[in-house]
């Protein structure tokens, strides 16, 4: 999925070399389709708070939900084109 912003971020990490391997992973995914998301995330074995949708937000708006290792709740989303903040 391609980035095109950052709504906002706060994380802490009870063991940081088991969470910079997940986030090192996690980072280098961004850009594929955001279909091939939700296996890559189940591949990391991380708890998925919801199935990925299609929201109401915009047409094509993409939202996933899931955990990382120390369960600090994380949000992928995808706007197709430039999104709604360009």
């Amino acid at each position: 999925m391609e980035v095109n912003g950052i709504a906002h971020i706060f994380l802490t990490a009870s063991n940081f070399e088991r969470s910079r391997e997940f986030y090192r992973k996690l980072l280098r995914f961004l850009g594929p389709k955001p279909d091939e998301l939700h296996g890559f995330l189940c591949s990391l074995g991380v708890t998925i708070i919801r199935a990925p949708r299609e929201d109401q937000w915009a047409p094509g708006y993409y939202s996933l939900p899931f955990e990382d290792p120390d369960g600090i709740r994380l949000e992928l989303n995808h706007v197709p084109g430039k999104g709604l903040l360009s």
